[in-house]
């Protein structure tokens, strides 16, 4: 029993230090080290922001950053939205020549 507790002793003091010198060589890092790194990049992002996304997108970002109802037109694509055409809605002219094909 005491061979066990001092093994697993052994096997926790090793484990502990292992993660502790992990933690502070360079394989972990918590943002701190490269943060102006990440600044110079989201201040890129955010200048070229037009180049970067469609009227389209921009569009529907802004409209989901201010907090409004998600609906179905945020959820089409913007490729179909930009090239389809508006849905022709029916008129009486148009029902009327629907109805005489069919009569």
């Amino acid at each position: 029993m005491v061979t066990n507790t001092t093994l697993l002793l052994i096997f926790v003091t090793l484990a502990s230090v292992t993660a502790q010198t992990f933690q502070y060589s360079r394989g972990w890092t918590n943002g701190k080290r490269d943060g102006h790194k990440r600044t110079e990049d989201l201040r890129d992002i955010a200048n070229n922001i037009d180049k970067i996304l469609s009227p389209c997108q921009i569009n529907k970002l802004k409209y989901i950053l201010e907090g409004k109802p998600v609906t179905e037109r945020l959820l089409v694509p913007c490729d179909l939205l930009e090239t389809e055409e508006s849905p022709r809605r029916y008129t009486e002219r148009n029902l009327d020549a629907l109805m005489d094909a069919f009569h």
